[in-house]
């Protein structure tokens, strides 16, 4: 198996051998399907023995890729497995695979992503090089850095036990850990073998290879939790106890059978924290740890089989929907059976006992922020707060365009919003989706009429704090409300 793991749909396999040539070329290992897979052997099999050994797990992300269920089993096999990802964009900007894509953009949390840019991907291989090599990822055969050079980021004493505080349960790896050194062993976050980033071996001019050591550095050093100053000594960390060790997350799961079993350590696998639930175009997201009570009813459809769910939330509810993904609950009944139940054979989860995330307590307060009413094409209404619009769902004003002028229209203006369509015969800045006509009366009773980019999306929060996604042209009337709708 090889040091890096490609994830990858056909139509990008050319950008992939440029990338691994490039890396190899440096050194690397590499495993990609197309040239890798051994014919007869199951590819699941493979696939799953190449995240679980690699050392790390580009991405090519591309229009194409976005809908390719077998990269999101990729995606959620190397997450689950704790591999650090690198995200490669190709024909796509970061801001849009994450909105079009939020299970991967959970799972691969704050990863930087480099663009493939117009000479071809072989231009961007030093910066995966030094990326890599920030990241501790080294060659197999290259020795760990010597001792004198990596002892000022090494502080395996002065890491606090507090530090290890509990994460979402997708993100915890296997309890049998391999032994240190040997294959698929994830970087030490403490270890010298990550303080030598060598960004100039990676054919960065100078002024950038120092500009790549300084910040790989500053990482590492971060990561290990000791001073950057380059004029102080290292200073410890203060320990701050031994940390209370937290009991295992419980869950009593009531089959379609009417069995009833309670799991400790129990776990999901196939999803990433969350339930997304449809509520006709729109989605609703409601965190694991929010939840109380989860309940499906099947129902068969001319596409299979179909769980309507109701969510029970610790923050509002109850939420109802169709679920938008598949998943398996598995966990210890209390006489150390391991039970593995299918997403097929739930009737109702009910959350004994499931730890909530530092920083996650309060939930979300709606307090000082207007509420919308936001009608879909289905005739449903969503009352949503925190609502945020543009393109990429940061923005607080709705950018209207009148041929070659560009209106932006605060929301705190705006006093209703009718969709009237997509607009096919039109096109703004060679984006892929048609732009949506649209009427904003502002609150002063002017009204601006023109075009919106097709990607701009509706994202908020419903009540209770899960998050809220529409694309506007699935809308056709936004307006505010006044006083609390719930």
């Amino acid at each position: 198996m090889g040091d890096i793991f490609f994830s990858y749909v056909e139509e990008d396999g050319s950008t992939v051998r440029d990338l691994a040539r490039g890396l190899e070329a440096d050194g690397y290992t590499v495993w990609y399907y197309e040239r890798d897979s051994l014919p007869g052997v199951p590819y699941l099999l493979q696939v799953g023995e190449s995240i679980d050994s690699c050392k790390a797990v580009v991405v090519l992300i591309s229009v194409q890729a976005l809908s390719s269920n077998q990269m999101t089993v990729e995606v959620v096999r190397a997450h689950e497995s704790g591999r650090p990802f690198v995200p490669v964009l190709h024909g796509i900007t970061h801001a849009e695979f994450q909105q079009r894509q939020p299970q991967w953009r959970t799972a691969m949390g704050s990863a930087t992503s480099v663009p493939v840019p117009a000479e071809g991907a072989a231009a961007i291989v030093p910066r995966l090089v030094a990326g890599l090599r920030a990241l501790g990822v080294l060659p197999s055969g290259v020795p760990a850095p010597p001792a004198e050079t990596a002892s000022a980021c090494e502080a395996p004493d002065a890491v606090p036990p507090a530090a290890a505080s509990p994460v979402p349960l997708a993100q915890k790896v296997p309890e049998a850990e391999p032994a240190a050194g040997a294959p698929g062993t994830p970087p030490d976050p403490a270890g010298g073998s990550q303080s030598v980033p060598l960004a100039a071996e990676s054919g960065l001019d100078g002024n950038r290879a120092a500009m790549v050591n300084d910040i790989a550095m500053r990482y590492v050093v971060a990561r290990a939790g000791v001073s950057t100053s380059p004029t102080a000594e290292a200073t410890p960390v203060v320990e701050a106890g031994p940390a209370e060790e937290p009991e295992p997350e419980r869950l009593r799961i009531t089959t379609t059978d009417g069995d009833v079993y309670d799991l400790d350590r129990a776990h999901f696998t196939g999803i990433i924290a969350h339930f997304t639930l449809q509520r006709g175009p729109a989605s609703i997201t409601v965190l694991l740890w929010y939840c109380k009570q989860v309940r499906f009813t099947w129902q068969e459809t001319p596409k299979g089989p179909k769980a309507h769910t109701v969510v029970e939330s610790n923050h509002g509810g109850p939420l109802e929907g169709d679920l938008d993904s598949w998943f398996t609950v598995s966990g210890t009944d209390p006489e150390g059976n391991a039970i593995t139940i299918p997403h097929s054979g739930l009737s109702r989860i009910d959350f004994l006992r499931f730890h909530t995330p530092p920083g996650w307590e309060r939930g979300w307060d709606s307090s000082g922020c207007p509420w919308f009413r936001i009608t879909d094409d289905s005739g449903t209404r969503h009352d949503v707060f925190d609502l945020r619009l543009g393109e990429y769902n940061s923005d607080r004003d709705l950018v209207i365009h009148k041929g070659q002028v560009q209106v932006k229209v605060p929301l705190d203006q705006m006093s209703r919003v009718d969709v009237r369509g997509e607009d096919e015969s039109s096109s703004l800045g060679g984006s892929w989706l048609k732009p949506v006509r649209v009427e904003v009366t502002k609150a002063n009773g002017q009204v601006v009429a023109g075009l919106v980019d097709g990607h701009t999306t509706l994202h908020g929060r419903a009540p209770g704090g899960h998050q809220f996604s529409l694309r506007l042209g699935w809308a056709t009337c936004v307006e505010p409300v006044r006083g609390d709708p719930t």
